[in-house]
């Protein structure tokens, strides 16, 4: 002690065997928490505490210490659409229960020494839930959330989709209804576990959702350390969705990688900036090192069924797309089989049956400010508007549907990020030919899906009207605030577009208007 102080400040010397004595005291519970969880299910127990993501411990040595890696149904996995079984999701959508939007009773977040994991306390059967889809009548109940995340901001998610890897996955444990006192590899081992995959590109921005959470991770330094978060609904972290997912059965993605987990993996990625995934990777992993990869590398599928459920019509592809230069926007223009337009309705369309018309597109100067709507006072650089008109008006144009009242406004934003957006590249690469007023051209069709990812909540609704003249009122605006990707290169590629009067075509949005007491509604 005297020896060593000689060479340590007292605080530095004090803090040293103070985190010494916090692992020392993380090992033995660990240790004593898979000895009474596992002695009795063949899981090797010493190998469990051992295992981890470096050369001599890490996913490559996996299979010759745990059986069931080296098994033909291991998770992660490259989900190729191209591939997959498309189901369509319409006969039997995925439900989330409302309790995803309620807050539980307690929220705590923890580093398990390889992961941050965030576990809930909820009154009586309140757990929010999921059944539906492929899990037909099967109740799933809310279990953990657990983070991944890799050296860099490219290879941190554990699954990869067509070929792409993400920044970070959140992966959502469920178990079914009734196995909540079972841990996550029992329930594994019995098959009653749910697994739902979130995946997280970067953005010059932070996501506001996560950051209840990166502001807690300062407290959990060392391993076993764990933080108390002001609790906060489910759903803040995990957008519901009914349509336009995978669905494969694998494995749990760490040792003992035990089989017959069933995955559900959200393709579309949500936002994180760099600076939040740097929090991450500060983590202090088991050996006191920092945690910068725990991300497990895809296997082999192995001849499993993939499935994608997917909204048939915004799924299929239309005989014919056409790009145009109007001299004041680029409009996509299609043509379908027979009544195969896309359709839209529900929430607050009611029973009402809208049918796709055509896409335009606003900009302006800078990146920041070429979106019409502003979402809590935030502008975006671009607006996509994707016009519906009520079933059986297709014969109308815009303007007499807008005056008719039979007007429906789809509008998604985009922020700027430094990857472009592959779904956007059959436009922006089209664009050069668009260089004068009325020039157009014909574009090898794809699935509107494409573009316009579906949703079914956490959107806004207000009546307003036309946003260029006559500017006629009447009309349904649906505004879906949760911004999609675009790049600053292609976004230059619509400025290039040329105008009426032949110079380029550098800002073509409105500025926003005054609500006048209008009611504003948001469906959640």
């Amino acid at each position: 002690m005297d020896c060593i102080g000689n060479y340590l400040p007292d605080k530095v010397g004090l803090f040293y065997y103070l985190a010494v004595a916090a692992f020392i005291c993380g090992a033995l519970y660990l240790n004593d928490m898979f000895s009474k969880l596992n002695t009795s299910r063949g899981y090797d127990t010493k190998k469990l505490i051992n295992y981890g993501y470096e050369h001599h411990n890490g996913p490559s040595v996996w299979k010759d210490l745990f059986t069931d890696a080296a098994g033909q149904k291991q998770s992660p996995i490259n989900l190729i659409t191209a591939c997959a079984i498309t189901i369509p999701s319409e006969f039997n959508p995925l439900q989330f229960s409302e309790e995803f939007f309620c807050a539980p009773c307690e929220m705590k977040l923890y580093n398990s020494g390889l992961n941050a994991v965030l576990y809930t306390k909820w009154s009586g059967d309140k757990r929010p839930k999921i059944t539906g889809g492929p899990l037909e009548s099967d109740v799933y109940e809310f279990f953990n959330i657990r983070f991944r995340w890799g050296n860099t901001d490219d290879d941190g998610s554990e699954h990869m989709v067509n070929t792409k890897r993400y920044a970070v996955e959140m992966q959502v444990s469920f178990v079914l209804n009734g196995n909540c006192s079972c841990d996550i590899m029992e329930s594994a081992r019995q098959g009653k576990l749910l697994m739902l995959s979130y995946l997280f590109m970067t953005t010059p921005i932070d996501n506001p959702y996560l950051e209840p959470l990166i502001q807690s991770l300062k407290h959990l330094k060392f391993p076993m350390n764990c933080v108390m978060i002001c609790p906060f609904p489910i759903k803040f972290l995990t957008p519901v969705f009914s349509k336009n997912y995978f669905f494969y059965e694998g494995s749990l993605t760490f040792p003992p990688c035990t089989e017959g987990v069933k995955w559900i993996v959200q393709p579309e990625p949500l936002a994180i900036s760099s600076r939040q995934v740097k929090k991450f990777r500060k983590l202090g992993g088991r050996s006191f090192l920092p945690i910068t990869c725990n991300s497990r590398p895809v296997q082999l599928p192995n001849g499993r069924e993939i499935f994608f459920y997917f909204s048939e019509e915004f799924i299929c592809a239309p005989c014919e797309m056409e790009l145009y230069n109007s001299g004041l926007n680029a409009v996509l223009y299609t043509k379908w089989n027979g009544d195969k337009q896309p359709k839209i309705t529900g929430g607050p369309l009611e029973s009402d049956v809208y049918e796709f018309f055509n896409i335009r597109f606003r900009w302006g100067n800078t990146d920041d400010d070429g979106s019409e709507h502003m979402v809590n006072t935030k502008r975006y650089a671009v607006e996509m508007q994707v016009s519906f008109v009520l079933n059986g008006n297709c014969s109308c144009d815009i303007m007499e549907s807008a005056r008719q009242g039979k007007l429906l406004m789809l509008s998604y934003l985009f922020m700027t990020t430094p990857i472009d957006n592959p779904y956007l590249e059959p436009l922006i690469q089209s664009l050069k030919h668009l260089k004068f007023p009325m020039n157009c051209v014909m574009i090898c069709p794809f699935p509107i899906k494409f573009l316009t990812p579906v949703f079914s909540k956490n959107y806004f609704f207000y009546e307003g009207s036309l946003t260029f003249p006559p500017c006629t009122e009447g009309v349904k605006w649906i505004v879906q605030p949760e911004p999609l990707a675009i790049s600053s290169r292609q976004v230059k590629k619509f400025r290039k577009l040329g105008g009426r009067s032949f110079l380029p075509i550098t800002c073509n949005s409105r500025p926003v208007q005054l609500p006048n007491g209008r009611e504003i509604f948001f469906y959640d």
